[in-house]
């Protein structure tokens, strides 16, 4: 380790090259038509080669460097002695660096070779790097797609640990990746956040003087949980997702219809979503019912207060004991799909010297939804909803009552 870096990358060499001339001289001997004892005495031990390229690879030099400078015939022979030695490379193929870890897919070796050369490059030299962190992948010296691509486009940026990957006619995806030292360690840690996460939520977080923040919100969270009688430990992210907030107080109505599990969703202008984090927590993982698609869930929102907030997201909806509408509906937990009715019902709230409402934004299942239709013009606006296992709060909507 004291050595020159130059120095080690020489040694290394060396071994590797020993190692190969171990195996060249096994292999040579099993090879005759007749193997004699003085043959078997003075063929190399075959554990010579493993300790030669053991050695090689302390010298610090990555295995895959090591074999993308050697002669294309002895490519296949080095990569069986340096494979034990190699860090694999794994990416979340859906684009969410919280998919579990075992759903995480490999990339090709061609890939990891030449990837991993590049990031211990990149970590030696990072401030000074030209590159910024960001390779194209899988390029001959004229700029076009090697073989084992199959045509299919790699991106790397190593700020974020990400990789842009597009099939050939496909649309491509920012997908997380994460190394897998031979030693067992990750990089980033499998246990702390992924840096694409950490992005994703900076994006979406307020700028400037905007006080409606992450942190404001998680910390009036807490506020109303403690008046509940609560004590908040965790951290925001076990509760929250906030790469999925959306900002609708700039945006205007353009008058373009849009739906939900059948249903029409009005979206809530002049509010602003904070997300729960229920993504893969129904349904045996699968989360058709947050999409747009076929499988989807309706849209409704339900006021409440601070307290309401808290208690609702800690332990769900309950039917309570005023059902102006049971007759027709049945008992239930009542929401609307317009955002503006269910504001009536939220008093307003004083959370760190800002008033504001608060608003739950839901996904109903469409089967679920019992239309009030026998109330006012402003009561048939209602949903009646019998199962509270058939709502769940995926966003907590906040309004400025200053503005």
């Amino acid at each position: 380790a004291a050595l020159p870096a130059e120095r080690r990358d020489a040694l290394a060499k060396q071994l590797l090259t020993c190692a190969l001339g171990v195996v060249g001289d096994v292999e040579a001997v099993r090879g005759g038509d007749e193997e004699t004892e003085a043959d078997q005495n003075a063929a190399p031990d075959p554990k010579a080669a493993e300790q030669l390229v053991s050695a090689a690879v302390s010298c610090q030099v990555a295995p895959e460097a090591l074999l993308a400078e050697l002669p294309e015939d002895q490519v296949e022979s080095a990569t069986k002695l340096l494979t034990p030695f190699m860090s694999k490379w794994k990416f979340a193929f859906n684009g969410d660096s919280e998919l579990p870890e075992e759903m995480w897919q490999e990339f090709p070796a061609e890939w990891v070779s030449e990837v991993s050369t590049l990031f211990r490059k990149f970590a030696t030299s990072r401030r000074t790097s030209k590159s910024g962190g960001r390779y194209n992948i899988g390029l001959d010296t004229a700029g076009q797609p090697q073989a084992w691509t199959q045509r299919t486009q790699y991106s790397i940026d190593f700020n974020y640990m990400t990789c842009y990957i597009a099939e050939e006619g496909k649309r491509g995806k920012v997908c997380p990746m994460r190394q897998y030292a031979a030693d067992g360690t990750t990089n980033p840690p499998v246990d702390e956040l992924h840096p694409w996460y950490k992005k994703q939520v900076a994006d979406k977080d307020a700028k400037g003087d905007d006080w409606m923040s992450n942190a404001f919100f998680f910390e009036a969270f807490k506020q109303a949980l403690d008046h509940a009688g609560v004590k908040v430990e965790s951290e925001a992210e076990t509760m929250f997702d906030f790469r999925w907030n959306e900002d609708f107080r700039s945006l205007k109505d353009s008058g373009k219809k849009m739906y939900r599990g059948g249903e029409e969703y009005r979206l809530p202008f002049g509010w602003k979503r904070f997300a729960v984090n229920v993504k893969g927590q129904y349904n045996d993982g699968d989360n058709k019912w947050l999409s747009s698609g076929d499988g989807s869930w309706a849209i409704a929102y339900h006021g409440t207060s601070e307290e309401g907030l808290a208690g609702i997201l800690a332990s769900g909806f309950r039917v309570g004991p005023r059902q102006k509408f049971a007759g027709e509906c049945g008992a239930g937990v009542y929401c609307t799909p317009f955002h503006d009715v269910a504001a009536d019902y939220a008093p307003k709230s004083q959370l760190h010297g800002h008033t504001v409402k608060i608003v739950l934004q839901l996904r109903i299942k469409p089967s679920a939804i019992h239309r009030v239709t026998t109330g006012s013009d402003y009561e048939n606006k209602y949903w009646v909803i019998n199962d509270p296992k058939d709502m769940r709060a995926y966003g907590a909507l906040l309004y400025d009552c200053a503005s």
